[in-house]
């Protein structure tokens, strides 16, 4: 990418869905939570790295993975990326120079 402002469409590659949470009422008055297609986009995906942490007696690992994508208004770290089946935490999201125009979501990895 040069200087962060162009995609050149080969290094998007991958077809990604963002969800949003969203809350609806069941049959017997309660909640559920549940995820519903904000949008849809090509996107570069990068793995940046992986680590283990201990967590009470299982070790539990994370991959952390930078989506590359055109620029989408709204995109919030409140949101998750869905991409064939795997799901990713949304941890930050970049509006590269604040132009418009490239958006990088960093992201983790939810354990299957």
């Amino acid at each position: 990418m040069g200087k962060g402002l162009c995609i050149s469409p080969g290094e998007l590659r991958n077809y990604i869905t963002i969800e949003a949470p969203t809350e609806s009422r069941t049959a017997n008055g309660g909640f559920s939570n549940s995820w519903a297609t904000f949008a849809n986009a090509w996107a570069g995906i990068t793995v940046v790295s992986g680590n283990e942490t201990q967590v009470t007696d299982k070790i539990e690992g994370k991959t952390l993975f930078i989506f590359t994508m055109r620029w989408l208004d709204a995109v919030v770290k409140t949101q998750r990326i869905n991409w064939d089946g795997r799901i990713f935490n949304i941890t930050e999201v970049k509006n590269v120079q604040e132009r418009d125009r490239v958006l990088v979501i960093r992201t983790t990895e939810v354990d299957a």
